[in-house]
Protein backbone atom coordinates (compact mmCIF):
# COMPACT_ATOMS: atom_id res chain seq x y z
CA UNK A 1 0.00 0.00 0.00
CA UNK A 2 2.76 2.41 0.88
CA UNK A 3 4.19 2.04 -2.54
CA UNK A 4 1.28 2.79 -4.11
CA UNK A 5 1.08 6.05 -2.51
CA UNK A 6 4.72 6.82 -3.37
CA UNK A 7 3.79 6.25 -7.26
CA UNK A 8 0.35 8.26 -7.14
CA UNK A 9 2.20 10.94 -5.21
CA UNK A 10 4.99 10.92 -7.81
CA UNK A 11 2.91 11.30 -10.70
CA UNK A 12 0.84 13.88 -9.21
CA UNK A 13 3.80 15.94 -8.58
CA UNK A 14 4.81 15.54 -11.58
CA UNK A 15 1.67 16.68 -13.55
CA UNK A 16 1.75 19.76 -10.89
CA UNK A 17 4.77 20.61 -11.71
CA UNK A 18 4.15 20.52 -15.66
CA UNK A 19 1.18 22.26 -14.74
CA UNK A 20 3.63 25.59 -13.22
CA UNK A 21 5.85 25.70 -16.50
CA UNK A 22 4.82 27.49 -19.62
CA UNK A 23 3.48 25.24 -22.43
CA UNK A 24 4.28 26.12 -25.63
CA UNK A 25 4.83 22.53 -27.58
CA UNK A 26 2.35 19.84 -27.69
CA UNK A 27 3.35 16.72 -29.96
CA UNK A 28 1.39 13.66 -30.39
CA UNK A 29 2.06 10.60 -32.76
CA UNK A 30 3.16 6.43 -33.20
CA UNK A 31 6.39 5.28 -32.13
CA UNK A 32 7.91 1.67 -33.00
CA UNK A 33 10.70 -0.47 -32.02
CA UNK A 34 11.47 -3.29 -34.11
CA UNK A 35 9.03 -3.31 -36.57
CA UNK A 36 6.74 -5.18 -34.55
CA UNK A 37 5.80 -2.94 -31.75
CA UNK A 38 3.87 0.01 -32.21
CA UNK A 39 2.81 2.70 -29.62
CA UNK A 40 1.43 5.92 -28.63
CA UNK A 41 3.67 9.20 -28.01
CA UNK A 42 2.42 11.99 -26.41
CA UNK A 43 4.82 14.97 -24.88
CA UNK A 44 4.17 18.50 -23.69
CA UNK A 45 6.21 21.31 -22.62
CA UNK A 46 8.34 24.33 -24.13
CA UNK A 47 10.65 24.17 -26.61
CA UNK A 48 13.78 22.84 -24.51
CA UNK A 49 12.37 20.67 -21.94
CA UNK A 50 9.20 18.21 -22.51
CA UNK A 51 7.18 15.48 -20.45
CA UNK A 52 7.10 12.35 -22.50
CA UNK A 53 4.09 9.70 -22.10
CA UNK A 54 4.81 6.86 -24.20
CA UNK A 55 2.37 3.80 -24.51
CA UNK A 56 2.57 0.20 -25.47
CA UNK A 57 -0.05 -0.67 -27.24
CA UNK A 58 -2.14 -3.66 -25.88
CA UNK A 59 -1.33 -6.62 -28.35
CA UNK A 60 -2.94 -10.26 -28.17
CA UNK A 61 -1.64 -13.14 -30.15
CA UNK A 62 -2.36 -16.72 -30.34
CA UNK A 63 -1.13 -19.47 -31.86
CA UNK A 64 -1.99 -23.01 -32.63
CA UNK A 65 -0.07 -26.19 -33.17
CA UNK A 66 -0.74 -29.63 -34.04
CA UNK A 67 1.73 -32.93 -34.69
CA UNK A 68 0.31 -36.40 -34.56
CA UNK A 69 1.42 -36.53 -30.70
CA UNK A 70 0.25 -33.18 -29.34
CA UNK A 71 -1.92 -30.37 -30.04
CA UNK A 72 -1.02 -26.93 -27.99
CA UNK A 73 -2.07 -23.11 -28.04
CA UNK A 74 0.09 -20.74 -26.96
CA UNK A 75 -1.45 -17.08 -26.22
CA UNK A 76 0.24 -13.96 -24.89
CA UNK A 77 -0.93 -10.48 -24.35
CA UNK A 78 1.37 -7.14 -23.82
CA UNK A 79 0.59 -3.83 -22.45
CA UNK A 80 2.95 -1.01 -21.20
CA UNK A 81 3.45 2.56 -20.18
CA UNK A 82 6.28 5.09 -19.75
CA UNK A 83 6.55 8.25 -18.01
CA UNK A 84 9.66 10.93 -18.68
CA UNK A 85 11.30 14.36 -19.09
CA UNK A 86 13.44 14.82 -22.11
CA UNK A 87 15.41 18.24 -23.07
CA UNK A 88 16.17 19.34 -26.63
CA UNK A 89 19.09 21.76 -28.20
CA UNK A 90 19.07 22.99 -31.39
CA UNK A 91 21.75 21.26 -33.65
CA UNK A 92 20.62 23.11 -37.24
CA UNK A 93 17.53 24.44 -38.19
CA UNK A 94 15.55 21.17 -38.72
CA UNK A 95 17.49 18.94 -36.32
CA UNK A 96 17.43 18.56 -32.82
CA UNK A 97 19.15 16.78 -30.21
CA UNK A 98 17.11 14.77 -27.25
CA UNK A 99 18.55 13.69 -24.03
CA UNK A 100 16.45 12.70 -21.02
CA UNK A 101 14.88 9.35 -19.04
CA UNK A 102 12.25 7.26 -18.54
CA UNK A 103 10.59 5.63 -15.90
CA UNK A 104 8.22 2.62 -17.21
CA UNK A 105 5.97 -0.33 -16.46
CA UNK A 106 5.33 -3.57 -18.54
CA UNK A 107 2.80 -6.18 -17.96
CA UNK A 108 2.94 -9.60 -19.85
CA UNK A 109 0.72 -12.50 -19.49
CA UNK A 110 0.90 -15.63 -21.79
CA UNK A 111 -0.91 -19.38 -22.08
CA UNK A 112 -0.16 -22.23 -23.31
CA UNK A 113 -1.97 -25.73 -22.80
CA UNK A 114 -0.83 -28.71 -24.04
CA UNK A 115 -3.05 -31.75 -25.45
CA UNK A 116 -1.62 -35.03 -25.53
CA UNK A 117 -3.16 -37.17 -28.08
CA UNK A 118 -1.74 -40.45 -26.49
CA UNK A 119 -1.60 -39.66 -22.78
CA UNK A 120 -3.90 -37.41 -21.61
CA UNK A 121 -2.12 -37.55 -18.05
CA UNK A 122 0.51 -35.51 -19.66
CA UNK A 123 -1.72 -32.86 -20.15
CA UNK A 124 -0.69 -29.57 -18.69
CA UNK A 125 -2.05 -25.65 -18.89
CA UNK A 126 1.04 -23.02 -18.00
CA UNK A 127 0.40 -19.41 -17.65
CA UNK A 128 3.56 -16.75 -17.40
CA UNK A 129 3.09 -13.54 -16.06
CA UNK A 130 6.13 -10.60 -16.04
CA UNK A 131 5.72 -7.55 -14.21
CA UNK A 132 8.32 -5.12 -15.18
CA UNK A 133 9.40 -1.87 -14.01
CA UNK A 134 12.47 -0.18 -15.02
CA UNK A 135 14.56 3.15 -15.81
CA UNK A 136 15.81 3.95 -19.18
CA UNK A 137 17.85 6.65 -20.69
CA UNK A 138 16.81 8.64 -23.55
CA UNK A 139 19.34 9.57 -26.44
CA UNK A 140 18.14 10.76 -30.06
CA UNK A 141 17.32 13.24 -32.33
CA UNK A 142 14.21 14.90 -33.82
CA UNK A 143 14.50 15.81 -37.78
CA UNK A 144 11.62 18.37 -38.54
CA UNK A 145 9.71 18.17 -41.92
CA UNK A 146 6.93 20.11 -43.10
CA UNK A 147 4.28 20.99 -41.93
CA UNK A 148 4.93 20.73 -38.28
CA UNK A 149 5.21 16.53 -38.79
CA UNK A 150 8.41 15.51 -37.06
CA UNK A 151 10.76 12.65 -37.38
CA UNK A 152 12.45 10.77 -34.43
CA UNK A 153 14.75 8.51 -33.27
CA UNK A 154 16.17 7.27 -30.37
CA UNK A 155 17.96 4.78 -28.46
CA UNK A 156 16.89 3.91 -24.84
CA UNK A 157 19.56 2.18 -22.64
CA UNK A 158 17.84 0.09 -19.74
CA UNK A 159 17.59 -1.29 -16.88
CA UNK A 160 14.37 -3.24 -15.73
CA UNK A 161 13.21 -5.60 -12.84
CA UNK A 162 12.01 -8.66 -13.61
CA UNK A 163 9.29 -10.59 -11.51
CA UNK A 164 8.26 -14.03 -13.22
CA UNK A 165 5.35 -16.32 -12.06
CA UNK A 166 4.70 -19.56 -13.59
CA UNK A 167 1.60 -21.39 -12.47
CA UNK A 168 0.96 -25.27 -13.62
CA UNK A 169 -2.16 -26.55 -13.84
CA UNK A 170 -2.30 -30.78 -14.90
CA UNK A 171 -6.32 -31.49 -15.42
CA UNK A 172 -6.11 -34.83 -15.14
CA UNK A 173 -4.11 -35.77 -12.80
CA UNK A 174 -6.21 -33.36 -10.15
CA UNK A 175 -2.68 -31.05 -9.65
CA UNK A 176 -3.64 -27.46 -9.62
CA UNK A 177 -2.17 -23.99 -9.47
CA UNK A 178 1.33 -24.86 -8.71
CA UNK A 179 3.33 -22.03 -9.16
CA UNK A 180 7.53 -20.78 -9.61
CA UNK A 181 8.43 -17.28 -9.28
CA UNK A 182 11.64 -15.99 -10.41
CA UNK A 183 12.83 -12.05 -10.32
CA UNK A 184 16.18 -10.85 -11.50
CA UNK A 185 17.11 -7.68 -13.52
CA UNK A 186 18.14 -6.87 -17.10
CA UNK A 187 20.40 -4.28 -18.73
CA UNK A 188 19.21 -3.43 -22.14
CA UNK A 189 21.93 -2.04 -24.36
CA UNK A 190 21.69 -3.68 -27.90
CA UNK A 191 19.74 -1.82 -30.83
CA UNK A 192 16.99 -3.59 -29.77
CA UNK A 193 16.04 -0.98 -27.77
CA UNK A 194 16.23 1.74 -30.93
CA UNK A 195 12.78 3.48 -31.23
CA UNK A 196 11.20 5.53 -34.47
CA UNK A 197 8.57 8.25 -34.33
CA UNK A 198 6.11 10.18 -36.46
CA UNK A 199 4.97 12.75 -34.74
CA UNK A 200 2.77 15.75 -35.29
CA UNK A 201 3.35 19.29 -33.27
CA UNK A 202 0.39 21.45 -32.22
Amino acid sequence: MKKIILILSCICSSFFLMAQEKTTNKEIGIAFSNLDEFGITFRIGSEKSLWRFNTILVSEVEYNYSLDEYKSTDGDFNCGLKIGREYRKSVTENLELRYGTDISFRFSNSNYEYDSETDDSNDYNRETKYYIPGVNIVLGFNYILKNNFILGAEILPSINYYKRIDKYDYPNNNVENIKNKTSYFKYNLSNSSAVLSLVYRF
